[in-house]
């Protein structure tokens, strides 16, 4: 439902605020909007600040708040501004005109009006939608049975040279290790209860085909050679990179 409101729209208005930054959902629509180069508004409407992993995705939008940015101002303009369209001003009426008939709104403006005098319960009425979708959601896949029926295979080109590979970046070498494919179980399975969380169920088998990992975790010696700056905390080309979040990789 919400991909298709998505992909229908024109203009793609984010409502910023604490609750729905530590919603699952978020940065998954966010993320959704971008792929399909969408007009993007983010609106601040609690006074907190984007997350940085989203003013990545925002950093070439305009940023507005409530608090600075009204509803019947800034906010309007903004989208009729990415939907190519501006305020219509009344037509100054001629003294013929004026005895002939009175000046009658434009339908433009009769919209922003409405907008004008109905913005807090159209805020609320999002809200209440976001909400809504999210507990059906939850609903939804508490009901799932947590069997083991589903599976999902991951296909590559079959590996026939199962020997280490090593690799050099900027003269950095690093090794990648060949390992067999196979079929595991993923996800909570029914005694976990509560303990798991709804996008972890059901339970499900999974293949994997043959593929090659590192043979240690990223050193800083690399990080530095593809990123081209170390953020961590102890240093030492060989140990380790930390201080870096799921997005940065």
């Amino acid at each position: 439902m919400l991909a298709e409101a998505i992909i229908d729209c024109k203009v793609f208005l984010f409502l910023g605020s604490a609750n729905s930054y530590a919603s699952d959902f978020t940065i998954s629509e966010v993320t959704f909007a971008f792929n399909e180069k969408k007009k993007k508004l983010p609106y601040i409407i609690d006074g907190s600040s984007l997350p940085k992993n989203l003013r990545l995705v925002f950093a070439s939008s305009n940023i507005r708040n409530i608090a600075e940015h009204p509803i019947e101002t800034t906010l309007i303009d903004d989208i009729l501004s990415l939907l190519g369209r501006q305020r219509l001003q009344p037509e100054e009426p001629t003294e013929e005109k004026k005895e002939e008939n009175p000046p009658q709104p434009k339908k433009d403006n009769a919209l922003l009006d409405f907008l004008k005098n109905n913005s807090k319960a159209i805020l609320i009425g999002l809200a209440v939608v976001i909400v809504a979708c999210f507990v059906a959601t939850m609903l939804i896949n508490k009901d799932k049975p947590s069997d083991t029926t589903t599976e999902t295979t991951a296909t590559t080109e079959e590996i026939t040279d199962t020997a280490d590979k090593v690799f050099d970046v900027k003269g950095v070498e690093f090794t990648m290790v060949y390992v067999e494919g196979g079929t595991f179980t993923m996800g909570a399975t029914e005694e976990q209860g509560n303990d798991a969380e709804y996008n972890e169920k059901p339970a499900h088998s999974v293949t994997l085909s043959d593929y090659y990992i590192g043979q240690t975790e990223v050193t800083q010696a690399l990080w530095q050679a593809v990123m081209g700056s170390n953020p961590s905390y102890f240093k030492g080309n060989n140990l380790p990179v930390e201080r870096v979040s799921w997005y940065d990789c």
